[in-house]
């Protein structure tokens, strides 16, 4: 989990005790969820269905903001593949490395796999489209494949906390380091941590399982 706060104002910090629970309830979900993630790709054999792959239920709707300007919505990704994160551009600890890990993976899926990227930032008073737009350039992140999106913080909570599973409502700029696998149907198949050396191919895999299959 992001430890490293920002140095922005806030108008009251949360008690340390709360904080502290915050974050132990989330990495012992976060450590459930990659657990079974794992138990079922391992379990799946050799070419599986996409049954093989858990379903973590779907990404609630949203309407947010592109690097580019443009709206963007959850619509807008139905029948399509994506990969998701949550980072921001100012953060001093792991995102950049999520950031540059989601470009190997945006190189390893090459442009004909219809596959999205998506990186939701958890700090979208700072993070303004121009913001996203200069950091995501700074990556080389294609403007066609890979949207950086923001908004306001409570839509942004709600895809983060009820929808993926990840992150804290108290504290979002707590965020998590894991990537999200979304099927054609915007459901939530897979989780990944960001610095698994096999993260190229465990994600590869289950995209390949999910191209296989078009009714996921």
């Amino acid at each position: 989990m992001e430890s490293d706060t920002p140095s922005v104002d806030r108008p009251s910090k949360t008690p340390l005790a709360v904080t502290i629970g915050v974050v132990l309830v989330a990495f012992v979900l976060t450590t459930g969820i990659i657990t079974f993630s794992t138990l079922r790709r391992v379990t799946a054999g050799a070419n599986p269905d996409s049954t093989a792959l858990a379903d973590y239920g779907p990404v609630p709707a949203f309407h947010l903001t592109e690097r580019s300007g443009d709206p963007v919505s959850l619509a807008d990704l139905r029948d399509r593949i994506w990969l998701a994160d949550f980072i921001f551009t100012n953060c001093a600890g792991p995102c950049p490395l999520m950031t540059m890990h989601m470009c190997e993976l945006q190189k390893a899926l090459s442009d004909s796999t219809p596959v999205r990227f998506v990186s939701f930032t958890v700090d979208p008073d700072r993070d303004t489209p121009q913001a996203l737009s200069e950091y995501a350039d700074r990556f080389g992140a294609s403007r066609q494949r890979w949207w950086f999106l923001t908004g306001d913080m409570v839509t942004i909570t709600h895809v983060a906390v009820d929808g993926f599973h990840v992150g804290s409502r108290e504290d979002p700029i707590l965020h998590s380091t894991l990537f999200a696998l979304v099927d054609r149907r915007g459901h939530i198949r897979g989780y990944y941590h960001s610095d698994d050396p096999d993260l190229i191919r465990h994600v590869t895999d289950d995209v390949a399982v999910l191209l296989r299959d078009r009714r996921a």
